[in-house]
């Protein structure tokens, strides 16, 4: 018996994290997503996940639902299924499994994923070249994947779905900063080629009603052709400068073979964000009270800022009458197989947030942990997220406030955002003026990328003079 059909002997169920929900029980904002998929005669309705899950939504065709509402009850394929073409079920049926869909048995209980791996057929050869460029990067990715050593699958799948992207230049984050600037980038603006010709086919939903995506929708409503044929998504990702061509060329590619939904990931511009992979290879000897020379016990002002979870956490306690800022970005790395970092919980931050004034983070360290960032800055006085060349999120007492950027011809951005806590700690404890010490943290930060080092950190004259052009352009 083959492996192929070995599978298909096993007992199977349908997977309690689902639920089957038929077109006609969609509510909401999901009406439209029923009415265009229902127009294929074939559709049934969508599995939709009963709690969190990071595989998502699923439509379900005739079979995929007849046969889920079978396995409900747990028991063998249906004998159709069992008698069909071994290798083409199998390879079905193993997709159900590998995405949580169906579970099989295993040694008297019933697992999907990872877990059923070896009872799965192996992958058919796609005819893929080894030495071709996208099986190459692909093997790559799926290393590094391995190398992270993070469990959450939702997690992994975001930083593998990411691997290779390009990092977003800081003149194009500087000029492309709201949807307008992408629309005119493109050549989307009305009157343009490309808008002309896609206005004939499509419909453009901008950003503010997509979710942060340029929305291109057909001006008519294709009925789904596809039937129980596999869909694939296809991704085009050209370098920045090249977009406008890119995108000319697809727009008249599919308007010549028949116009599809596409999409246009904006927000990713606008954002500006920087896509940076760390590797710690060395980490420094754990600095905890007992190192602290006595006479730094009273310093006025002072900054926890770990880069690997090498300062002890209770040294928050060791300064009883400085002003404190902790940057807990290096509390918030787990190193990995190389030296690879990854995302962790700030674990020890009930230990230190009594006895500090200030915490400043970046977005790109906060962005796994939203909820418990925020839960932060409801327990100390003033507080900050940084967030580049797009400013900074102000908190005092908890409540939230922007910080508008200064302007800047970025050359190297490292530091930055030590630079910014450092000065917001000086200026407020000062002044006491939250928000004057968010102006002065973010023109300090703006100068501190101009030059390499800490020769760009401006003195007391430079800050002033580029502190009075701020206010000036915030009409303050």
């Amino acid at each position: 018996m083959s492996t192929d059909a070995g599978l298909l002997q096993h007992a199977f169920r349908a997977s309690a994290a689902y639920e089957f929900v038929p077109f006609r029980r969609f509510a909401g904002g999901e009406v439209e997503v029923a009415d265009d998929l229902s127009r294929d005669a074939d559709m049934r309705g969508m599995l939709r996940p009963r709690g969190p899950n990071a595989l998502g939504v699923k439509t379900a065709t005739r079979g995929l639902a007849a046969l889920f509402r079978a396995l409900t009850v747990p028991g063998p394929l249906p004998k159709r299924l069992r008698q069909s073409d071994a290798d083409e079920t199998a390879r079905e049926v193993a997709r159900l499994v590998l995405d949580g869909i169906l579970e099989v048995e295993r040694d008297g209980r019933f697992v999907s994923g990872a877990e059923a791996e070896h009872l799965l057929p192996p992958s058919p050869d796609v005819g893929i070249a080894a030495n071709d460029r996208l099986a190459r990067l692909s093997r790559e990715a799926i290393r590094y994947g391995e190398a992270l050593e993070i469990d959450d699958p939702g997690s992994l799948s975001a930083r593998i779905y990411f691997y290779n992207r390009v990092p977003v230049a800081p003149r194009w984050a500087h000029r492309l900063t709201t949807p307008d600037s992408i629309i005119e980038f493109l050549g989307l603006t009305s009157g343009g080629e490309t808008r002309t010709l896609l206005d004939r086919h499509w419909s453009l939903v901008r950003p503010e009603e997509a979710q942060g995506w340029l929305m291109c929708v057909p001006r008519e409503k294709q009925r789904a052709r596809y039937g129980d044929a596999t869909v694939d998504k296809l991704y085009v990702s050209p370098t920045v400068p090249a977009l406008p061509d890119v995108l000319r060329v697809v727009v008249s590619t599919l308007a010549a073979h028949g116009p599809t939904t596409f999409k246009i990931g904006s927000r990713r511009l606008t954002e500006g964000r920087r896509v940076r992979e760390l590797a710690i290879l060395a980490r420094a000897t754990d600095l905890e009270p007992a190192a602290l020379p006595e006479a730094w016990r009273d310093v006025g002002l002072g900054v926890l800022c770990p880069v690997a979870g090498e300062v002890d956490p209770a040294l928050a306690t060791a300064f009883p009458e400085t002003s404190l800022v902790a940057l807990p970005q290096g509390w918030m790395r787990a190193r990995g197989a190389g030296g690879v970092v990854s995302p962790q919980p700030w674990e020890d931050a009930d230990l230190v947030l009594p006895h500090v004034q200030a915490v400043v983070v970046s977005h790109e360290d906060i962005e796994p942990f939203q909820k418990e960032a925020l839960e932060w800055f409801q327990r100390v006085p003033v507080g900050a997220v940084t967030r580049g060349p797009r400013g900074a999120i102000l908190f005092v007492n908890g409540d939230r406030y922007g910080v508008e950027p200064d302007v800047a011809v970025e050359k190297d951005e490292t530091g930055a955002g030590d630079v910014f806590a450092t000065a917001f700690l000086i200026a407020y404890n000062r002044d006491g003026n939250a928000w004057d010490a968010a102006a002065v943290a973010a023109c300090c930060a703006a100068a501190s990328v101009e030059g390499e080092g800490v020769a760009a950190i401006p003195d007391r004259a430079a800050l002033e003079a580029r502190l009075a052009a701020y206010r000036r352009r915030q009409g303050g």
